[in-house]
């Protein structure tokens, strides 16, 4: 095994403390470790996660070495244990350390020279024989006792915790459970799943196991079956799903007896720990309640909206379809008037329709048609790059949903909802493919009953990331009207993008070109059936061939999708190839997590909705400084910069990961000037129509599939959809086709 990564473990002595965030735990030490004769060797200085360690203590540390390039070599922690002074002059260190307030040097100095080494186990054991040293007052003596006894019993709860996670976790236990972390593990493990962020059931699970938890335990199951419904499910897309599949899925990682299951999901039942909804008979559906309370009150606020009488003054509709023809300065077709127009008279409808198709012209037909009623008009889209384009094309302001419904960290929510709603009468939101079952819940919540909204989408790209399949299920639903575009614009008729967008679409093979340099076309396929070679492929795309034939820049304007993160052409090795070229070790500050380098100049995406910073999931931006000393990062996010703590162990960078290849999923709401798709066979189990239908549209100028044209017309054929549970459109009165039951 390569010494750099192989656990040594050290003893020593602290003897000075440069670095400690009693918050997070995270500190830099230097110690003194003996060798076999109790002989001192040279300090040697370690990094990681310690609760409040002292100078004179000694700690028995088990970590692995790491040479960093400012302050060479250090032992990074993986675990320790707190250990008893064995020197006398460690113990009179320890006891006059910042830990011992109020215990000056008289009295340390009479008490280890009245116990000598035996002092620590007089604290330890017999704490009422410090009364036997003259001179010391019954109050200090309490503190001093009081003080030990608490460090000892911090440090045996950590030594605990540490083993079974790591010192990290274990910091993040014992900054939620505190001394009581121990009783609490030992009574109840799978507490930790739902109460400490990063601990999931799987931990747990391990955690239970050693403890000598039986596998059939009602803890367990109850764990479990919540994990599958809150992680698995939900993961998935899925809002709720059929009980047996619930029942199918928790076997899997149980591997119980499905009795168990059953009962436990009944137990859950009656405890309103889940919904069960057995109103439809094909299916009895299983919920989190969260999720239940969302999609049906989603169903009943689109009712109530659509139900609601105007408020607001119209034009007539030949009066409108008059100033569009003649008076608006916009081009329109008769599709796209008879939309603009009918967005007069609905409480709320649906704009769809694929690329080339003129969504954006409609959009801008109906604000100027509300413009002349005077009505207040905001526009949203679930993410920031879609907000700018919808801005950059309406001229109008447009926010993400996040920013319109004022999210504050402070209180933990939107501050727009019911009780304190949008002011507006129209209300246009782009992109709703995008939306998720929660975040359309809090929108509607907070729309006034008085507005209009207009869902603007393409229901043939992919759903949404988080839950739900909110644009399709409205369409489905029947209650909402529905206008959709068909017809491609004559100037979009030129773009091979739009065309083959449409012909893929269509289960039609694209037409493309073979050479890149080829001037004033736009769609090109290079095909190459070998993932490694394809990866080298793109590698040079991205950092040769397409800035010098067109003049891109390859961090800004080139972005590369794969359909997974997985296999030689998927986004994670993608990354490593891009990153080898783009930005070189020797070119920046670097900072590490996991197998992921980080370096100054790269580009990288937000993986998480974190409010607090701002940042939400699939933001892109760039690394713009990283303070190796401080363990910060800066990246800068469409001129915003936002700062992540790397220095915590636990550390932020799990949030981010490099953005030169992302997913196709997230790349949602997006455009770049120049697109490059990975499509291989590898990709089999995600190569579906809507997936690469998505990709390709994308791309504004340029965009080059590399890869199996075996993978391409795969995808193609492949009009299957994966099964999203949901039941948002039976909620609105409609009916979908059930492809399983219970």
């Amino acid at each position: 095994m390569n010494s750099s990564v192989q656990t040594v473990q050290i003893v020593g002595e602290v003897i000075n403390v440069l670095y400690s965030d009693r918050n997070t735990g995270f500190t830099v030490a230097d110690i003194q470790p003996q060798d076999s004769d109790s002989k001192p060797l040279p300090s040697i200085t370690i990094v990681g996660n310690i609760e409040s360690p002292t100078p004179g203590e000694i700690l028995r540390v088990d970590g692995t070495w790491d040479n960093h390039p400012q302050f060479g070599n250090q032992l990074k922690v993986v675990k320790y244990k707190t250990e008893l002074p064995i020197t006398i002059l460690g113990l009179k260190n320890f006891l006059l350390s910042p830990l011992f307030k109020g215990i000056g040097k008289a009295t340390v100095n009479k008490i280890v020279d009245k116990f000598g080494l035996e002092t620590s186990k007089i604290l330890n054991e017999e704490p009422h024989r410090l009364a036997e040293v003259p001179g010391i007052p019954k109050k200090r003596i309490e503190v001093l006792k009081d003080t030990w006894a608490n460090h000892f019993f911090l440090n045996e709860t950590m030594s605990f915790l540490q083993a079974f996670v790591s010192s990290t976790l274990a910091k993040k236990i014992y900054n939620v459970y505190g001394l009581q972390s121990e009783q609490i593990i030992r009574e109840n493990p799978y507490r930790l799943a739902t109460e400490i962020v990063g601990i999931g059931f799987p931990t747990a699970d391990r955690i239970a196991a050693k403890l000598g938890v039986p596998s059939h335990s009602p803890q367990r199951i109850s764990s479990g079956v919540l994990h599958v419904l809150s992680e698995v499910i939900t993961s998935q897309g899925h809002v709720c799903c059929p009980r047996s599949v619930l029942v199918k899925e928790a076997k899997k990682i149980l591997d119980v007896d499905n009795t168990y299951i059953c009962n436990i999901i009944d137990t859950l039942a009656s405890d309103n720990e889940i919904i069960v909804d057995d109103s439809d008979p094909h299916a009895i559906y299983i919920y989190l309640p969260s999720l239940y309370y969302c999609e049906k009150e989603s169903a009943r606020l689109i009712k109530k909206l659509v139900n609601h009488s105007r408020d607001i003054h119209t034009l007539d509709m030949e009066t409108a379809d008059e100033w569009i023809r003649n008076d608006l300065s916009i081009t329109a077709n008769e599709e796209q008037r008879i939309a603009a127009c009918n967005a007069l008279k609905h409480k709320a409808m649906v704009l769809t329709g694929g690329p080339g198709t003129g969504k954006t012209t409609t959009v801008n037909a109906i604000i100027r048609l509300y413009e002349e009623t005077r009505a207040k008009i905001l526009l949203a889209a679930p993410t920031g790059r879609a907000a700018k384009r919808m801005s950059e094309t309406t001229g109008y302001e447009a926010s993400t949903i996040h920013r319109l419904l004022e999210y504050n960290p402070a209180e933990g929510g939107f501050m727009r909802c019911h009780s304190n709603p949008l002011s507006c009468d129209l209300l246009i939101i782009d992109e709703t493919s995008m939306m998720d079952i929660v975040l359309t819940y809090h929108l509607l919540d907070a729309l006034p009953s008085s507005a209009t909204v207009i869902f603007v989408g393409d229901s043939d790209q992919l759903p949404s990331v988080g839950p739900g399949n909110v644009l399709s299920d409205i369409i489905n639903s029947g209650i909402v009207p529905v206008y959709h575009l068909t017809q491609i614009h004559r100037q979009s008729q030129e773009s091979s993008i739009v065309v083959n967008a449409h012909r893929i679409n269509n289960g039609q093979m694209p037409i493309c070109l073979k050479h890149i340099d080829v001037k004033n076309r736009d769609f090109f396929v290079l095909e190459e059936d070998n993932p490694e070679v394809a990866a080298q492929t793109i590698k040079s795309l991205i950092t040769e061939r397409l800035p010098k034939a067109y003049g891109f820049n390859p961090f800004s304007d080139i972005q590369v999708l794969s359909p997974m993160y997985k296999g030689h052409a998927g986004v994670n090795n993608l990354n490593k190839v891009i990153q080898e070229s783009l930005s070189p070790t020797s070119k920046s500050n670097e900072m590490k997590r996991g197998e992921t380098t980080f370096r100054e100049g790269d580009r990288v995406i937000q993986l998480k909705n974190n409010y607090d910073k701002n940042v939400f999931n699939g933001d892109v931006g760039t690394i713009k400084h990283i303070d190796t000393i401080n363990k910060k990062l800066v990246v800068n996010f469409d001129n915003k910069n936002v700062e992540y703590d790397c220095a915590n162990g636990f550390s932020d960078l799990d949030e981010l990961m490099l953005a030169y290849a992302v997913s196709i999923h997230k790349s949602q709401g997006s455009e770049y000037p120049a697109v490059i798709v990975s499509l291989q066979n590898e990709h089999y189990m995600l190569l579906q129509r809507n997936l690469l239908y998505t990709a390709v549209t994308r791309g504004k100028r340029i965009v080059v599939l590399v890869g199996s044209k075996k993978a391409i017309a795969t995808a193609i054929n492949n009009t299957k959809k994966q099964i999203r549970y949901t039941r948002l459109c039976e909620h609105l009165g409609g009916r979908k086709d059930h492809e399983q039951s219970s």
